[in-house]
């Protein structure tokens, strides 16, 4: 069981990027939770959407490797993607592979390296290179599958002033 504390935590989470309640993927994308939010401060439900879609980019480390981060952020971006949110994925390192999910058409996914370097030397290049990005795409929402993409994302949020969250895979 978990503690109340992060329960709360994840429902805020939710609520923030989840705006809306969206069809399980696989019981991993929304869990059955309705996510809500406080809009110009009124309570919003489904039927009552009227603001413009959200624009999120994920960065993850190789979203061409098949294990738990990529399956849970594939499953979440095309859950995302059926409410009409602008979804963008920037993958660290894979460029030249295809993704090791399927990713839903409107899903665009960038590539920073080939491959990685040892040491995060090229974890400054890496940074430069997402915020310009991210100054390019102007998302709403930047959320890093890791805290090692944080450090990668700092960088893009400061110069760009756009909104970062950290999502571990669950």
């Amino acid at each position: 069981v978990f503690p109340r504390v992060a329960i709360c935590a994840g429902i805020a989470l939710a609520s923030t990027l989840l705006r809306y309640s969206i069809p399980s993927q696989d019981g991993i994308a929304n869990a059955g939770f309705l996510g809500l939010t406080v809009w110009k401060h009124e309570l919003m439900s489904d039927e009552e959407q009227t603001e413009e879609p959200m624009k999120i980019c994920f960065i993850i480390h190789n979203v061409t490797a098949r294990a738990g981060s990529e399956r849970a952020q594939a499953s979440l971006v095309n859950a995302l993607s059926t409410r009409d949110e602008s979804i963008s994925i920037w993958s660290m390192y894979g460029a030249g592979k295809s993704p090791g999910f399927p990713l839903a058409s409107g899903v665009k996914v960038s590539y920073g390296l080939r491959t990685s370097l040892p040491c995060f030397l090229d974890y400054p290049w890496l940074a430069c290179a997402f915020a310009f990005y991210i100054i390019r795409r102007r998302p709403d929402w930047i959320v890093c599958t890791g805290a090692n993409r944080l450090i990668v994302a700092l960088l893009a949020a400061f110069v760009s002033g756009v909104k970062i969250v950290i999502w571990e895979h669950f």
